[in-house]
């Protein structure tokens, strides 16, 4: 849960103090509920991808490039990684008699750490069923690593580093 608030914190409240308004109107995130969390999570991070590919397509970067390489790079992380439909059906199913949400949410508190270690280190073989959960990992890392990006050249513009 805490990647996604701190997603949300980055760069949702960061298009608010554009003067946006609320760029995401069906936030909600519930903490007592994996499904709805990661489907906040999507869904925030969908709107933001329709945004930078607004704004790469309406404005010209001569003067400072730097964002249009950040939004690039931000769209290209975002539509290599093609989990959404994967992991929202998973709230659907069923296995071993609980959702498959719940199921997945329970073995990642106990193994989550040795399998992200296992996948990383390439000795989880392919087709694992926890492999979307994975990808979703990295991709919530690298977009965490590009947001950071944007808001330190933000922070050059103003003076602030």
């Amino acid at each position: 849960m805490g990647c996604i608030l701190l997603y949300n914190t980055l760069l949702v409240n960061d298009l608010w103090r554009r003067g946006k308004s609320n760029p995401c109107p069906n936030i909600v995130v519930n903490e007592g509920g994996f499904d709805s969390a990661v489907k906040s999570f999507f869904d925030i991070e969908l709107t933001i991808r329709e945004e930078l590919i607004s704004l790469i397509e309406r404005y010209d970067y001569i003067y400072y490039p730097q964002f249009a390489d950040i939004f690039l790079e931000f769209i290209q992380v975002s539509l290599s990684y093609n989990i959404r439909t994967s992991i929202l059906e998973d709230s659907k199913r069923i296995s071993q008699g609980k959702a498959v949400a719940v199921f997945f949410h329970e073995y990642l508190d106990k193994y989550g750490n040795e399998f992200y270690q296992n996948y990383l280190s390439g000795t989880e073989g392919g087709g694992n069923i926890m492999h979307p959960y994975a990808f979703l990992c990295d991709l919530m890392k690298k977009e965490r690593t590009i947001i950071i990006s944007y808001q330190n050249e933000i922070d050059k513009l103003f003076g602030k580093t």
